[in-house]
């Protein structure tokens, strides 16, 4: 596939859209829920529209879990027919919301024809406009590094907070692990840190990013890009059951626009590792996570100084990406191969040597489901050959830039990303889901260390490496597009 790039000059126009895309999503196809969801809250589909006239870019974010290859070409073809935008102009994330579906759940044709018709409608609205930008770090107290480090036997996810208990600004998690040794079959003995507490550590990236346009006409606000990365699972389908609901980034949407005004678009930041550090569940909960990022938000409102849009541009690379090898198995083999770890993990009494076979057990039964149980992630032409093409994007608003990854990238990951972009300080913004789905992508460090983020990765080791150097070589072509 080729390297794509659409560049927006003066003047430059913007418009946005809005959808309610509640009624077209349903959870049946997670088999834990029978018909239809309830809906305590509003899922939504949102656009920035810009255009010079000639070309139009569309920057699409959808309230999904994920969105898979073979769907989001049939989503994109579908908006091409009906908006005569070429597909290379347009960008689409979702927000990893786990009390909403992955695109199984959602048909793409009568979610285009929507999002289409408002689309027509917001044409209608274009009008000049200045951006601005301000960030944070929040630090301590917002998020966890949830993949927690057994010494040198294992790490394992901290999923939810069972038998964890929040202290200040930090999880406690000593029982959760000890559980999770004796369900392995190991002595919690074995772990040096037993018997003492053990907290979660602080995640590598903590950024609050607010890229802000408004009308230069009358200066009133159009659109802001909220980014942010936590794993919205506080109103998780575990925990809510079968009800629709886009966790703190509803609420966090939804205060910033009582409060600022335009339209709030929520883009998820790299954090296949991070979660929010709450001390309940549920909508409530969800709710006022939600609250407290909007003040933080309101706060970095007041750092916006506003300049003229003279630069704009999406600019598209394919990172030729192998498949983990056992990926390319036949069934037979796999089969032979499970077997096999489980009749060695069974005789195995040392405690590492245990772990290690269960992560090789792991390994193997995602490759089962995604071979066998859920095949719609992985396209077929990938299976094949060992590779897949997988696209990474750039977006430059005047000096501003976001750097867009597929799938669920770790907090590392991203944070060297954005070392890499901003050597001239220029405002530089790292996304994840952008595009079709590349599930978590575990980092050279990180591969085969364990932990539902690294067993389930279906990548190769140099996976991270290469989305980030494509990344970069997007970058590097709209470098001369700035105000």
């Amino acid at each position: 596939m080729q390297s794509t790039s659409v560049l927006l000059s003066t003047p430059i126009r913007a418009a946005v859209a809005t959808i309610d895309i509640t009624d077209l999503v349903s959870l049946e196809f997670r088999g834990k829920h029978r018909g239809p969801p309830a809906q305590p809250g509003r899922l939504t589909g949102r656009v920035i529209l810009l255009t010079d006239g000639t070309h139009e870019i569309l920057l699409i974010a959808l309230d999904l879990l994920e969105l898979y290859e073979p769907w989001m070409t049939r989503f994109q073809k579908a908006l091409r027919h009906y908006l005569k935008v070429p597909v290379e102009n347009m960008l689409v994330w979702c927000n990893h919301i786990h009390a909403a579906s992955n695109s199984d759940g959602i048909a793409e044709v009568p979610l285009a024809d929507r999002l289409a018709a408002a689309i027509t409608t917001a044409r209608a609205d274009y009008t000049p406009v200045e951006w601005s930008y301000a960030g944070k770090d929040l630090g301590p107290g917002w998020t966890i590094r949830r993949r927690f480090t057994i010494a040198d036997l294992e790490t394992f996810c901290v999923m939810f907070n069972d038998a964890c208990r929040v202290e200040s600004h930090r999880l406690e998690v000593s029982a959760q692990v000890r559980s999770y040794l004796q369900d392995k079959g190991v002595d919690p003995a074995a772990w040096s840190g037993s018997g003492t507490p053990a907290f979660c550590e602080s995640p590598a990236d903590t950024r609050l990013d607010l890229l802000s346009l408004r009308r230069h006409n009358d200066r009133r606000p159009l659109a802001t890009i909220l980014r942010f990365p936590a794993h919205p699972a506080i109103a998780s389908h575990t925990k809510i059951g079968n009800a629709l609901y886009p966790d703190f980034i509803g609420t966090l949407r939804s205060q910033f626009e009582q409060d600022f005004g335009g339209t709030a678009i929520y883009l998820q930041g790299p954090c296949a590792d991070i979660r929010p550090l709450h001390e309940h569940y549920g909508i409530e909960a969800a709710a006022a996570y939600g609250r407290r990022l909007a003040c933080e938000a309101a706060r970095l409102v007041k750092g916006l100084h506003y300049k003229t849009v003279e630069g704009a541009g999406l600019a598209k690379e394919f990172a030729q990406v192998s498949l983990r090898p056992e990926y390319m198995w036949s069934l037979e083999r796999l089969r032979k191969q499970q077997q096999q770890a489980a009749d060695n993990f069974a005789a195995e009494q040392n405690a590492a040597q245990r772990l290690a076979l269960g992560r090789r057990m792991e390994v193997l039964r995602w490759v089962e489901f995604h071979q066998v149980t859920r095949p719609t992630i992985i396209p077929d032409a990938a299976l094949r050959k060992g590779t897949w093409p997988m696209e990474v994007s750039a977006v430059r608003l005047g000096d501003a830039l976001l750097a867009n990854l597929p799938g669920e990238i770790f907090a590392s990951t991203g944070a060297a990303l954005r070392e890499a972009l901003h050597p001239n300080s220029a405002p530089a913004i790292v996304t994840e889901l952008a595009g079709p789905y590349a599930n978590y992508v575990s980092p050279a460090n990180e591969y085969g260390t364990g932990g539902y983020e690294d067993t389930c990765c279906f990548l190769h080791e140099t996976a991270a490496q290469r989305l980030q150097q494509a990344a970069i070589q997007a970058a590097i072509s709209l470098s001369h597009v700035s105000s």
